[in-house]
């Protein structure tokens, strides 16, 4: 979309706005780093600094320049390092003659920062050893803290050396009377690190005044990283050194710590990093928790009013069926019932922020960690899109928050879960929801241990850990003998630890679709609904030429045939006797070679009744065996879960042989 912001030169004066530029240098700023700004952007091919989200200082930094009055550049936080670093790009189509132009300016923008470079490295070095040693100053002073190794100072700053993994100064961080502090330009900080030497153990930390507090109270070596984000660069020269990270409101320092892969201690309070857990509790406080991991005081019990501010409203992205923030939630139902369906509707309604049958949809960003019939995915997709008006043409830019998995990972092997942690922490993306499809494909334990369900509830946990913010979404089956009680198949510890629980049912004498909340913890449930799969033909051909369609939900008005649960209990059994049978390759099971349909042994059909009555905990209504499946009795299982439906669930009759 084209905006009406103005450019900003260096001299003040505006141009009207370049549709090569769809978003003004400013509000790119604003949008990639939150930037707070206290100057018109200046596009003159120069480093300028803003303030980015998260800072009290001016971390942040851009060059734009101007070829023909199109407008490129580059922006970064020194916090975070190159790694982070964004592109301003033109779009659209550019003449050669200017992306030339565009290009020279580039190289001599680069030549020219490199140079800046050298020389500000050069006049570190030779500037070092001139200032003057620090004793004191007001940052140490508030911070409650002393000078620990070769500080330096200047009349207004506290200046901190910071060094490469070899040793070599690379940079410095100077800190002013108010405590802002700053980097230096063009200088590195990927790796950098400052170490106050201890004995014993070593710890790994954001900050100075943080380190300090360590060292003071532990007497431990303390390695200080200058940012969160570069905890990771610094972490691989300690393997053995545990991680400090400060308890930030945005997780930030935990979700950093995790990224470093190395062990971590988070400061029990919120808000705190160890120089306020020591300013609070004191340096004791701070070292019995650091060393035995016991929190100090920490309020427990509090006044209702005060508890309750504290508390937040229910946030959804489908109001009253997907939560929004941190948890999990499981959709479940028996093989075919169609809940891959809904859940896909559910995704494609979030990503591009369409309403989701009439409920509130906020739209969001969604990874579909998908496990299983992968190949049929682009089709449902596809159909989706069209089904909601969407023109496949655009595609990629209606998708662009939708993400897919190339198969499935186990939750419950460590090398995997690392892989995946390691993959989301390194995407720059935040998703706030994962499907998670289906538990069994990503779940290697017994679903009906409860130290194996809990082993993978806490890596869905870690999982959030990494991914701020993000809610799971588990499809999962329904366990055959439950299917009376409508429960997912499994220990209910698994139910315990959802959030929102949704049963998918099919009706198998209408076709309809039961979607079933069983289980709601914010509001009140939602009513059932019900929904019919309609055909989609897809604008492309198979292999012989034929019409390739798919199938989205449509939601019904109301249900058009109760449905009868036990009848759906004895298709599954018979379905999956069946199936059994024919991977043993039993007697049980043949296909007539006349009419292809399938034969069913009268024993196979009866041991199918049997195991339904007893499991359901239903009388037998016949002593003799062969009642239980002659379709003529009225009262036989047959006649009254099974009738024609056998057809439609064993692709064929069935006779006594």
């Amino acid at each position: 979309m084209k905006l009406n912001n103005p450019i900003y030169r260096k001299d003040l004066g505006k141009q009207d706005y370049n549709e090569h530029n769809p978003v003004s240098p400013d509000e790119f700023l604003k949008e990639k780093f939150n930037a707070v700004l206290d100057h018109p952007v200046y596009i003159d091919g120069n480093i300028h600094r803003f303030t980015p989200n998260g800072s009290k200082d001016k971390d942040g930094w851009y060059v734009f320049s101007e070829v023909d009055g199109i407008v490129f550049g580059k922006a970064g936080d020194w916090r975070l390092g190159k790694d982070h670093d964004e592109r301003y790009s033109p779009e659209g189509k550019i003449s050669e003659e200017t992306l030339s132009r565009m290009a020279e300016k580039q190289r001599e923008i680069e030549e020219e920062r490199l140079q800046r470079k050298k020389s500000a490295l050069a006049r570190l070095t030779s500037e070092w050893d001139i200032l003057p040693r620090c004793t004191n100053h007001p940052y140490l002073e508030k911070k409650k803290v002393q000078v620990h190794g070769d500080i330096r100072m200047t009349d207004k700053y506290m200046v901190i050396p910071m060094y490469d993994s070899e040793g070599n100064l690379i940079n410095r961080q100077a800190i002013s009377n108010d405590s802002s502090k700053r980097f230096g330009a063009f200088l590195e900080t990927t790796g950098a690190r400052y170490v106050i030497e201890g004995s014993g153990a070593t710890f790994l930390c954001e900050g100075y005044a943080t380190g300090a507090s360590i060292f003071e109270a532990t007497g431990a070596t303390v390695v200080v990283c200058f940012s969160a984000n570069n905890l990771k660069n610094v972490a691989k020269d300690y393997p053995d050194a545990t991680i400090v990270a400060d308890n930030d409101k945005s997780q930030t320092g935990e979700r950093e710590a995790i990224k470093a892969g190395l062990k971590y201690i988070l400061i029990p309070e919120e808000g705190m990093d160890a120089n306020d857990y020591a300013c609070t509790y004191g340096n004791d406080a701070l070292n019995n928790f650091l060393f035995q991991g016991r929190p100090a005081k920490k309020r427990w019990l509090m006044s209702f009013s005060e508890w309750s501010r504290m508390q937040k409203p229910a946030e959804w992205l489908i109001k009253g069926y997907v939560p929004k923030g941190k948890g999990t939630s499981m959709i479940f139902g028996p093989s075919g019932c169609g809940k891959t369906f809904i859940s896909i509707d559910m995704m494609l309604c979030i990503v591009t922020g369409t309403q989701w049958h009439g409920m509130k949809t906020r739209k969001a960003s969604v990874a579909y960690f998908c496990g299983e019939g992968q190949s049929g995915i682009p089709g449902r997709v596809d159909a989706w899109l069209l089904a909601h008006g969407y023109s496949l043409d655009d595609k990629d830019e209606i998708l662009k928050d939708f993400y897919i998995s190339d198969g499935s990972k186990d939750l419950n092997d460590p090398f995997d879960t690392k892989e995946l942690h390691e993959e989301l922490a390194a995407m720059e993306r935040k998703f706030d929801l994962i499907f998670i499809d289906t538990l069994n494909r990503y779940f290697s334990g017994d679903e009906n241990k409860a130290d194996d369900i809990h082993a993978f509830l806490a890596e869905c946990e870690n999982i959030e850990s990494v991914v701020e913010g993000v809610h799971i979404m588990i499809v999962h089956h329904t366990g055959i003998a439950s299917e009376k009680e409508n429960r997912a198949r499994g220990n209910s510890a698994l139910r315990g630890a959802m959030q929102v629980e949704l049963m998918v049912l099919k009706n198998p004498d209408t076709g309809q679709i039961l979607l079933k909340q069983t289980k709601q913890k914010d509001i009140e449930p939602m009513p059932d609904a019900f929904f019919t799969l309609k055909r989609v033909d897809l604008p492309y051909l198979d292999n012989d030429g034929e019409q390739i369609y798919s199938v989205v939900p449509q939601c019904d008005g109301e249900e058009r045939q109760p449905v009868d649960f036990n009848s759906i209990r004895a298709n599954l059994l018979l379905r999956k006797a069946v199936k059994d049978s024919f991977e043993a390759k039993s007697e049980e099971v043949s296909i007539d070679p006349d009419d292809g349909k399938t034969i069913l042994s009268s024993s196979l059909l009866i041991s199918v009744a049997k195991f339904f009555y007893e499991n359901a905990g239903m009388e037998v209504p016949y002593d003799d065996e062969y009642g239980l499946i002659k379709p003529e009795r009225k009262q036989s299982f047959v006649a009254m879960y099974l009738g024609d439906r056998i057809e439609k669930y064993t692709k064929g009759w069935w006779k006594i042989v």
